[in-house]
């Protein structure tokens, strides 16, 4: 029994102030004291200092696990892709904007024969990426949606961005309007359906209402 022992937060802050038991929180803190001493020598101290700490800090030692193997598996894809980006670029380094280029055109099929422009049907090679036949699109039109996520982008002929224009492409393509450049809704809707989940109900009629309403 008896009151419990009193220490001094100067002296003592982990006895005053309690002692935080994540591991990875105190080698976050121990960076941040070293960045915060380099600071104060050149600036002078600081008044205050508020420190929030991340959701991820607070994950199981299995969920950061999994987060850094996520991290690795996405590092060494994006390699790959710069070592494509190379052969096909005279060995000149990659934007994020290319490496992007290259994940969404990966998303068509498993190889490069199976990898179709989702609207003309034609098939799109790693040079095409690079040389101007091809565009980043926007799935539902960005100037309606302000949606930049890769969520809602895809890769296609620049001819039928062109032709797909500010509309959803249920909109451009949903009453065959374009058939006569082989442009065929069925065969469009069809390619969807190999897109990521999170994509293909983009391709639908009321994709438009579904947005505003979910966003």
């Amino acid at each position: 029994g008896g009151k419990p022992a009193e220490f001094d937060a100067e002296e003592s802050p982990e006895q005053h102030y309690g002692r935080i038991n994540n591991p990875t929180v105190h080698v976050a803190l121990n960076q941040l004291r070293k960045l915060i001493n380099i600071l104060a020598k050149r600036f002078g101290p600081p008044s205050e200092i508020h420190v929030e700490l991340v959701r991820d800090l607070k994950k199981t030692a299995k969920a950061r696990d999994d987060i850094s193997k996520q991290n690795r598996e996405y590092a060494k894809a994006n390699e790959r892709r710069a070592s494509i980006f190379r052969e096909l670029n005279g060995g000149s380094e990659p934007s994020g904007l290319d490496l992007k280029k290259i994940a969404l055109w990966e998303e068509l099929g498993v190889d490069q024969l199976t990898r179709l422009c989702p609207f003309s049907g034609r098939v799109i090679s790693a040079a095409m990426l690079f040389n101007g036949d091809v565009e980043i699109e926007h799935i539902l039109p960005f100037s309606r949606t302000l949606d930049n996520g890769t969520a809602n982008l895809t890769v296609a002929i620049r001819q039928a961005n062109r032709l797909k224009g500010n509309r959803t492409p249920y909109e451009a393509f949903g009453d065959n309007q374009h058939a006569d450049q082989g442009m065929v809704w069925s065969a469009i809707a069809d390619r969807a359906k190999s897109l990521p989940r999170n994509k293909r109900w983009r391709f639908d009629a009321d994709a438009m209402d579904r947005y505003n309403r979910e966003g």
